[in-house]
């Protein structure tokens, strides 16, 4: 398993809520590129609670949209937008309960769309949520101009 770096760390403007280290009130969520998958070993903080002690669902929706959108720049080596998604909520995900687990895979390409399964585990290995993401992808050149993308080498 390799740690990905954030290819727009200490950039002026780089306050991303999931993955910015500058944003104080973000996710500051890091991740790892393990084989087939996108991963995040994440310490919920309690603020992220919906119901008592439990990570809000939206909060999960968020990072599942995060790791599917590492999942596009690093698997299909390109950048993206959400086009849709569907999610799954099978069982609470605490967050006074120890690190979750997030992962990410690609299923298949469907033209210029990423189709993205999205899983997160408790610290027992079972299954809380899941969820499948469609992606709008653009030509790697494309991405550049538009969207910054700095190319998958700035990864690793």
């Amino acid at each position: 398993m390799k740690k990905l770096k954030k290819p727009f760390e200490g950039h002026p403007d780089y306050k991303c809520f999931g993955c910015s280290p500058a944003n104080p009130i973000g996710l500051n969520l890091e991740f790892f590129d393990d084989g087939d998958y996108v991963k995040i070993d994440w310490k919920p903080r309690e603020e992220f609670q919906g119901f008592i002690n439990v990570l809000h669902g939206g909060i999960q929706a968020t990072i599942m949209d995060e790791i599917a959108a590492w999942c596009v720049n690093v698997k299909v080596k390109t950048a993206g937008v959400t086009k849709s998604f569907s999610m799954q909520y099978h069982k609470p995900a605490y967050v006074n309960r120890g690190n979750l687990l997030f992962q990410a895979k690609l299923l298949r390409m469907e033209k210029n769309i990423a189709i993205i399964k999205t899983e997160l585990f408790n610290p027992d290995g079972e299954l809380c949520s899941e969820g499948e993401f469609h992606y709008f992808t653009y030509p790697e050149a494309i991405a550049k101009r538009k969207l910054m993308y700095p190319g998958i080498e700035a990864f690793y």
